[in-house]
């Protein structure tokens, strides 16, 4: 006959899996931040991270949270697992409001309609000017991309379709009436490679949004440790009162 596993055994072992559940976000945080470090000493050269400095500051932050909150399960201390919990749950709620408060102001290509804030923390003249360069000497234009790249193609390779442009042999021929002289967007469009539409608030307003997105996949990965580190928690102090009650039974 198999023999039985007796329950010491079987809480050892769920245990070990939690303590090994509760480094995923340890291990993923610090792939992160190896990554964000590269790209500070290198540079942002693309432009496509504003603010490194922040970037960096928060993946330091949440690589810290995520080893003590580890080390709190893994030790069963249920004062830091709070606290843990608590500045996580805090730091997701934030993340949140602010993506939602940029992704509902309007529709996609119109600068004007997003939060003031959000442009200028995001729009600052170094970051900007190098991801201008970036999409001249990459030539993104140009590529079939994925759908990131779709979208700054849309407000960065061709001219607000509100402004009349006619495509005629791969050129934009300027419309003779309409939009086009009411329009700033519609005016700075130009059939030159290396200005396209780069300095219209649409392709400002791509840049912006996805930026946001970014922020999206973080705050993903975020709400995922929070609910390993919830499910964590309450084996970890579940399993700490049936113990305790155990022995008062004994007792």
């Amino acid at each position: 006959m198999a023999r039985e596993i007796s329950p010491a055994t079987r809480s050892r072992v769920l245990f070990t899996l939690v303590a090994v559940a509760s480094t995923i976000p340890v291990f993923f945080s610090g792939y992160y931040l190896a990554k964000t470090i590269i790209l500070f000493i290198r540079g942002n050269s693309d432009g496509t991270h504003p603010h490194l400095e922040t970037e960096l500051g928060f993946t330091i932050f949440a690589f810290v949270l995520f080893l003590l909150g580890s080390i709190a399960i893994v030790s069963r201390v249920k004062p830091l697992q709070v606290i843990c919990i608590t500045t996580l749950v805090i730091t997701v709620v934030l993340i949140l409001a602010g993506t939602v408060a940029i992704e509902s102001s309007g529709a996609y290509y119109q600068l004007e309609e997003y939060p003031r804030w959000a442009k200028n923390f995001i729009l600052n003249d170094i970051d900007w000017g190098g991801f201008q360069r970036y999409m001249i000497r990459e030539k993104i234009c140009e590529k079939p991309g994925g759908k990131n790249e779709l979208f700054l193609q849309g407000g960065c390779c061709s001219p607000p379709t509100y402004c009349g442009y006619r495509e005629m042999n791969k050129t934009w021929i300027v419309p003779k009436s309409g939009e086009y002289y009411q329009d700033n967007n519609c005016m700075m469009w130009s059939n030159d490679d290396d200005k396209l539409c780069y300095n219209c608030n649409t392709c400002k307003a791509a840049y912006l949004i996805n930026y946001v997105h970014g922020w999206n996949t973080i705050l993903f990965f975020m709400f995922i440790a929070l609910v390993i580190w919830i499910g964590c928690f309450n084996f970890t102090f579940g399993a700490n009162n049936e113990n305790n009650q155990g022995r008062q039974q004994t007792v």
